[in-house]
């Protein structure tokens, strides 16, 4: 049974007549870390002919996928977005001069975040302090991991439990464990695996989901193929 799509998120409630690409929750679906690009593939969305307003088309060996940066005034770090869609499903608004009519069922929706990417994926917690995702990353990081999302969050951004555990709440009701990004801390502490001297964090835009298809020129290495989201997403208008 499919879960209606709830419209209460960090970025605000839906608009009545609004279009949207979403992706239901199932009892019979996956994990969202089944859905989770990782590495993270490095994009230049100027290049792409995106902007951080309204989702794009792009044509990729014949079937239009839908391009989509997640704004950072709402979600200013790439694991809020990711544990939203698990609790809540995707929902993106699209624009109404989208040519709907291209979208298939081969079609993906593929999200960007401008802090994918860690570049100084060294200083960052390394296995098995960091969990991977996908559980293909196991020892000192040669690449960087997915899994450092969950490392990569200002401490004063975070909440600390009874038991010490770091937690952190966004909009619309979603709150997840998480963990303070390494760097200079009070008491000189440091994150097991981290370096206690750093203090700059390097990051650059990239894809966080998994599409269906995905072209050299648009990534510095070609993902290893995985179920892509078009059973996933549905577009709905209100």
């Amino acid at each position: 049974m499919h879960q209606h799509n709830s419209y209460q998120r960090a970025c605000g409630k839906r608009l009545a007549a609004g279009v949207y690409a979403e992706t239901r929750l199932s009892d019979q679906g996956q994990p969202i870390e089944t859905f989770i690009l990782d590495p993270p593939v490095p994009v230049d969305p100027t290049a792409l002919g995106l902007t951080a307003v309204g989702p794009q088309l792009i044509e990729i060996d014949g079937v239009w996928h839908i391009f989509d940066i997640v704004g950072r005034t709402y979600y200013p770090y790439v694991a809020d977005m990711v544990e939203e869609v698990r609790r809540k499903g995707a929902s993106r608004r699209l624009p109404r001069t989208l040519d709907l009519a291209k979208l298939s069922a081969e079609s993906s929706l593929v999200l960007i975040h401008a802090k994918a990417v860690i570049e100084n994926y060294e200083g960052y917690p390394q296995p098995p302090a960091m969990m991977c995702p996908h559980l293909k990353h196991l020892s000192q990081l040669e690449e960087v991991c997915a899994g450092l999302w969950w490392h990569d969050i200002s401490e004063s951004d975070l909440d600390r439990g009874e038991m010490g555990f770091h937690h952190r709440s966004i909009p619309g009701g979603v709150s997840y464990r998480t963990h303070p990004r390494p760097g200079r801390k009070t008491g000189g502490s440091c994150l097991p695996g981290c370096q206690p001297e750093q203090s700059t964090h390097v990051h650059g835009g990239g894809i966080i989901c998994n599409p269906s298809q995905f072209p050299k020129s648009l990534a510095t290495k070609t993902p290893s193929p995985r179920k892509p989201w078009s059973d996933r997403w549905v577009t709905r208008a209100f």
